[in-house]
C-alpha cells in the first residue's frame, strides 16, 4: 500500500485537483448567482440568432486555428493540407474538455503518428506557437495599458501590470536568447536539446508571422462576444471587449481547471463584466455559462467526428 506522500498519491491529487478546482468555482457560481434573474435574462435571448452566430464563429475560429496548425507543421517540419490540420485541430477539441494543454499535446501526438516525424520536434513546435499566443497577449495588454481605454477593477489592475511586465521578460528574453544568442549564464546547453528544435529555427518573420495569426484569432473570438453579450442585455465597447476577452482566454488556457475553463473563467468575467451588467451578476452568469457550454458542444461534436481519423498510439 502507497503511502499519502508516495509518488503514486501525488500524482493522483495532481490529476485530480484541477476538477475539485473546477467543482468549488462552479458552487460558488451556482450559490452566489440569483436563478431567476438568470432564467430571466435567457428567456429574452433570441434563439435563432444567437444559434446561426455560435455556429459562425465557432466554424470560423476552427477553421483559422487548423490553419495555423497548417502553416506551422509545413514551416518547420513536413508539407501539410488544411485536411489534415482540421483533423488534428478537431480531434484534439475531445481533449480540450480535460484541459488545453493536454489538447496542445495531442495535436503534437498525432502529427507525429501520421508523418513519422520525431514527437518531441512537433512538441517543439507547438510550444513554440505558445509564444506567439503570450506575444498576442502581451501585445494586447501593452496597448491597453498605453492607452486606457478598458476600465479595470482596482483589484485587477495591481495583477494587470504584474502579468504583461511578466510577458514582456518572457518574450525579450527569448528573443535575446534564440535570436541574439544570449546564453543567460549556464542555459547555452539548452539550444541543443531536440525540444527546441523549433526555437532554433524560427526567424523574426515566423514570430511576427503567427503572431499576426495569433491576434486575427483573438479578434474573431472578441467579434464573438460583441455580437452575443447585447443578446443577453449587456452591451460593453468593443475596444474593452478587445482586452478583456484575451485576458479571460489566457486564464483559460492555465491548467488549474477543467471544461475549458468553466468556472474560473466565468468568475473573472463576473468582474471584468459587472459595470456593464444592469441586472448583476446572475446577468453574466447566464451569458458565460451559455456562452461557454455552447461552444464546448460545437467543439465536442466536431472532436468526436475527427477524432476516428487520428491516432492516439503514444
Amino acid at each position: 500500500m502507497s503511502s499519502p506522500s508516495s509518488p503514486t498519491a501525488w500524482s493522483r491529487f495532481k490529476r485530480l485537483l484541477p476538477w475539485l478546482l473546477t467543482s468549488i468555482c462552479i458552487s460558488y457560481i451556482l450559490w452566489t448567482s440569483d436563478f431567476a434573474i438568470a432564467y430571466k435574462t435567457l428567456s429574452q435571448v433570441p434563439l435563432l440568432p444567437f444559434t446561426l452566430t455560435v455556429f459562425f464563429i465557432g466554424g470560423a475560429s476552427y477553421l483559422l486555428n487548423a490553419f495555423t496548425i497548417k502553416c506551422l507543421f509545413q514551416r518547420f517540419h513536413l508539407p501539410t493540407t488544411l485536411k489534415e490540420a482540421l483533423l488534428y485541430k478537431g480531434a484534439s477539441y475531445v481533449l480540450k474538455v480535460i484541459n488545453y494543454n493536454i489538447s496542445v499535446a495531442g495535436i503534437a501526438l498525432f502529427f507525429r503518428n501520421h508523418k513519422q516525424v520525431p514527437l518531441l520536434e512537433t512538441l517543439s513546435s507547438m510550444l513554440w506557437l505558445n509564444v506567439a499566443d503570450v506575444g498576442a497577449l502581451a501585445f494586447i495588454v501593452l496597448v491597453s495599458l498605453l492607452f486606457p481605454w478598458a476600465p479595470l477593477p482596482a483589484l485587477l489592475i495591481k495583477s494587470i501590470l504584474v502579468l504583461a511586465a511578466g510577458l514582456w521578460v518572457l518574450l525579450l528574453g527569448n528573443l535575446l536568447y534564440w535570436r541574439a544568442g544570449w546564453d543567460f549564464f549556464f542555459l547555452g546547453k539548452l539550444r541543443t536539446w531536440q525540444i527546441f528544435r523549433t526555437f532554433r529555427e524560427a526567424k523574426l518573420t515566423d514570430y511576427g508571422f503567427f503572431l499576426l495569426l495569433r491576434l486575427a484569432f483573438l479578434f474573431l473570438l472578441t467579434l464573438a462576444h460583441a455580437s452575443l453579450l447585447p443578446m443577453f442585455g449587456i452591451s460593453i465597447p468593443f475596444a474593452v471587449l478587445l482586452f478583456y476577452i484575451p485576458l479571460s482566454i489566457f486564464v483559460s488556457t492555465i491548467p488549474m481547471t477543467n471544461l475549458a475553463g468553466l468556472g474560473s473563467v466565468q468568475i473573472l468575467l463576473r468582474e471584468l463584466f459587472a459595470p456593464y451588467a444592469s441586472l448583476g451578476s446572475a446577468q453574466i452568469d447566464a451569458y458565460t455559462t451559455t456562452y461557454l457550454l455552447s461552444f464546448l458542444v460545437i467543439r465536442l461534436a466536431i472532436g468526436m467526428v475527427c477524432v476516428r481519423s487520428v491516432s492516439f498510439r503514444f
